[in-house]
């Protein structure tokens, strides 16, 4: 009644109802740990700014291009972690927007893959979604060296104490 273009909000519900049921832990996974990145990403600009207030209305792919522009770091270490934070940003749209699951899986290969190059290691093929979103808050620190692996190993124990008892096996490479 309220648009008035004929919407029926009973079929609405239960639309609603049916996406509840089908709700996908690995959808959750990459939505929440996106999130989690984004914000560290956030802090770390505004930390670059000497005036972040007018930066915290930005988008997550402009803070990119600010971190980007205003990276310290050397620069090809800044352009691993923009790919890095870029492949991210593909999967989590591909996923929030509902691409078929060989579009999510070639979009988490790309993920690992640019991982692999920003943190190379010897499971670079099986790295979680939590792994990698932990290995870049390391990255991001002044002294990632010894941070990365306890960040990594912090973020994979939590995603499984939070998600104990689901099926998560949706996130390793085939």
């Amino acid at each position: 009644m309220m648009a008035r273009v004929g919407y029926d909000a009973f079929e609405g519900l239960k639309r609603l109802a049916e996406a509840g049921e089908r709700l996908d832990i690995g959808v959750a996974e990459v939505l929440v740990y996106h999130l989690a990145v984004e914000r560290e990403v956030a802090l770390v600009v505004d930390k670059l700014a000497v005036y972040p207030d007018p930066l915290r209305s930005l988008s997550h792919a402009n803070r990119m291009k600010v971190l980007g522009a205003f990276w310290r770091g050397p620069k090809e270490a800044g352009e691993a972690l923009l790919t890095v934070l870029q492949r991210f940003n593909e999967l989590r749209n591909g996923v929030a927007h509902g691409d078929p699951p060989r579009r999510i899986e070639a979009a988490k290969s790309r993920l690992r893959e640019a991982f692999a190059v920003l943190l190379p290691g010897d499971d670079e093929n099986q790295r979680t979604i939590p792994e990698i979103a932990a290995g870049v808050i390391g990255f991001l620190a002044d002294n990632p060296s010894n941070a990365q692996l306890r960040l990594r190993r912090m973020a994979a124990d939590v995603f499984e104490q939070t998600f104990a008892g689901h099926d998560v096996g949706t996130d390793k490479a085939d």
